[in-house]
């Protein structure tokens, strides 16, 4: 159990280091911004390897990333007004899956996923990452 419950702390570190991953490695990214277009226009499928929505002011809120830093995980995060994390959603290369609820420092507080055995987990956790509880 313990392993179990060490995995699973990984797995919300392992959040925390692919949003951060995000962040360092779109700082010298090329991008396109969208452009406005008609409200008539239709797109079937968009292929890219990240996602930046923004809000009205150009702030980015919602990353879908993919980028090669991230050794073949995936991300998305929902970030508050001041580009903080605050939700992260990711899948990792070694069987690890979950949803990070952070706080407003970005340190996960709520972990929710599976281990690479297919356990599901849910973790509340304090300021400084120690479960308060668990069920597993």
């Amino acid at each position: 159990m313990k392993k179990k419950l060490e995995r699973l702390m990984y797995m919300g570190f392992g959040v925390l280091i692919a949003v951060g991953g995000y962040f360092f490695g779109t700082l010298h990214s090329d991008h396109v911004d969208a452009q406005i277009a008609p409200a008539n226009v239709e797109y079937n499928e968009i292929s890219c390897r990240s996602l930046t929505v923004v809000d009205e002011d150009g702030k980015p809120r919602i990353v879908l990333n993919t980028n090669p830093d991230l050794h073949g995980n995936v991300v998305i995060a929902i970030l508050d007004v001041n580009r903080k994390p605050r939700i992260a959603l990711s899948t990792f290369t070694d069987g690890n899956d979950g949803i990070a609820i952070l706080d407003v420092n970005g340190k996960p507080r709520v972990v929710l996923g599976t281990d690479s055995d297919g356990e599901g987990k849910l973790y509340i956790l304090d300021e400084k990452g120690n479960t308060v509880r668990a069920l597993e």
